[in-house]
């Protein structure tokens, strides 16, 4: 992308979620926007960008309602939006262009979201490198500045390196551009056939993650904003069900694997019991499939649970776990002289002696944050 100045855009940074790249792509197009994005990458994670120019102040705030009410609904964690608008323009032979600040163009914008950030500037510069084997000429751990200054594009037959950092420069724009790209020239030492396309940008206004509502939009609550987490991270309760059954038959998920599901299948619920304002030290989640027979339907002779415990300390996290499993047992071996058989073997027997409950129970402890 090499904007011109006083050419405005929107600019939505989703991080590594991609699906809620593919959904905010869809809804821009169903907006009748004409979303451009690149192949990302930013070391061995992909980053999901895209941009849509903006003329208009109505169609802007059109899409702004629509996008960040979207993002706000799937909840998405690392995720920023930007109201770009370009001051001024370097091409790669030196060329300069200076346009104006595009303050006074959205003044009076409307949008139902409260901006994280108010008229800030950017240098943004574009280095491509032609591509010459696998790697690319620097590796983006050895470039300075922020984590996020950073980004690597792989389109066909160049390595495209966006460089951005905050900016105070109002007057001597020409100079700012050649400082840069001196020291652009000294990191990328030895790299043949470079170019480096630079831009002066106003950020007009910036929405970051979570999202906050102006007062003129507190009818529109999301489902997200009243349970506390998007019903996309819900886990599939079948498929979760099969696995412990699947995994305790057959281990075929090792101990990390299994932590790492377990507080994943967890975590939307923990969120939840924070936005109600509670701590939560244990969350559990106990599944007894319902299966057909010949008489309809009925319960199955297993029990599937998962638990997570948060903790300050490992000690403590795993003391909170232990009281866990042992409610567990009380609620599955109601009858004290079978509680032992219950631990060695998760095999229940209930008032009922004709009923049997095989228990499949991962849990895990974590320190929470």
């Amino acid at each position: 992308m090499k904007p011109q100045p006083n050419t405005s855009y929107l600019y939505f940074d989703l991080g590594s979620d991609r699906k809620a790249f593919g959904d905010l792509r869809d809804r821009l197009v169903s907006l009748g926007a004409d979303p451009k994005h690149p192949p990302i990458m930013r070391d061995a994670l992909s980053r999901y960008v895209l941009w849509i120019s903006i003329r208009l102040k109505s169609e802007l705030e059109t899409y702004l309602r629509n996008t960040l009410r979207l993002l706000d609904e799937l909840d998405v964690e690392h995720c920023r939006v930007e109201l770009r608008s370009v001051i001024a323009h370097m091409s790669a032979d030196g060329t300069l262009t200076v346009g104006k600040r595009a303050t006074e163009t959205w003044n009076g914008l409307s949008t139902g979201w409260i901006a994280s950030e108010l008229d800030l500037s950017e240098l943004h510069h574009t280095i491509t490198a032609p591509k010459r084997g696998n790697r690319p000429p620097v590796a983006l751990s050895d470039l300075p500045g922020a984590s996020d200054a950073w980004l690597l594009v792989d389109p066909p037959g160049s390595w495209d390196f966006h460089w951005r950092k905050p900016s105070k420069t109002n007057a001597d724009i020409a100079s700012a551009f050649r400082r840069d790209r001196e020291k652009i020239a000294s990191l990328f030492k030895g790299a043949d056939g470079l170019t480096v396309v630079s831009t002066l940008e106003q950020v007009v206004a910036r929405w970051n993650s979570p999202f906050e509502l102006a007062d003129d939009s507190l009818y529109s609550i999301s489902f997200r904003r009243l349970i506390g987490a998007s019903d996309r991270w819900v886990p599939d309760f079948v498929e979760l069900c099969a696995e412990i059954k699947r995994n305790h038959d057959q281990k075929f998920l090792s101990d990390e694997e299994m932590r790492t599901r377990t507080i994943g299948n967890l975590s939307p619920f923990r969120r939840i019991a924070l936005a109600q304002g509670m701590t939560p030290l244990v969350i559990g989640l106990g599944l007894i499939p319902v299966i057909p027979d010949e008489k309809g339907l009925r319960f199955s002779d297993y029990f599937c649970t998962r638990g997570v415990s948060y903790g300050p300390t490992t000690d403590e996290a795993q003391a909170l776990i232990d009281a866990f499993d042992e409610l567990l047992f009380l609620l599955v071996c109601p009858i004290p002289k079978s509680r032992e058989s219950c631990r060695r073997g998760l095999t229940t027997v209930a008032p009922d002696p004709q009923v049997k409950f095989s228990c499949l129970q991962p849990s895990c402890s974590c320190i929470s944050a």
